[in-house]
C-alpha cells in the first residue's frame, strides 16, 4: 500500500502511537452510541498518538479547548465510526505528521480565532492521492512565501 500505511516501514515509536490511538478509537466505538460518535471530534497528540477521549461537538471546539501546548490534529469520528485499524491509525498520523511538519513552509492547519478552527484536509483514499496532496500543499506554501 505504499509508505503512508506500511507498518513495516514504522519505528517502534510510531507503531505505539499508531497503537494508542487505534485501542483509544476502538473503545469510543464501543462505548459511545453511534449518533453522538459520529458528530463529534477528537484532540490526537502527534508526538505520541494520545487522545484523553474527550469528545467536542466541533472542531473549532477541539482547537480552542487544547491547552497542552503539544502540537496536535484534530479528527472527525465521522471517518471512523466502526473503529480504526492499526495501519489506518498509522496512516492518519503520518500524513498529519507530514502536513504539520509543513507549516515551516506557510501552512497552519489549526487556528484557534477562526470560525471552523483552521484549514483540514480528508485523509485521500490511496497513496498516489496522499502524494500528491502532499506536493499541491508545499507548492502552494511555496507560492504563498513568493508573495
Amino acid at each position: 500500500m505504499g509508505a503512508y500505511s506500511d507498518l513495516a516501514t514504522a519505528t517502534i515509536e510510531e507503531r505505539e502511537s499508531a497503537k494508542r490511538l487505534s485501542d483509544a478509537i476502538n473503545g469510543l466505538c464501543v462505548f459511545v452510541d453511534f449518533e453522538t460518535l459520529v458528530h463529534r471530534w477528537i484532540t490526537v497528540r502527534l508526538r505520541d498518538g494520545f487522545t484523553d477521549r474527550t469528545l467536542y461537538d466541533s472542531r473549532a471546539d477541539a482547537v480552542r479547548l487544547t491547552t497542552n501546548g503539544d502540537p496536535c490534529a484534530y479528527l472527525s469520528l465521522r471517518f471512523c465510526p466502526s473503529g480504526m485499524e492499526e495501519r489506518e491509525a498509522f496512516a492518519w498520523l503520518r500524513l498529519q505528521r507530514d502536513a504539520y511538519s509543513a507549516k515551516d513552509i506557510g501552512i497552519r492547519l489549526v487556528d484557534p480565532e477562526a470560525a471552523n478552527g483552521g484549514h483540514d484536509f480528508l485523509m485521500p483514499i490511496c497513496n498516489e492521492d496522499v502524494r500528491a496532496e502532499m506536493r499541491n500543499i508545499r507548492r502552494q506554501a511555496a507560492r504563498k512565501g513568493r508573495r
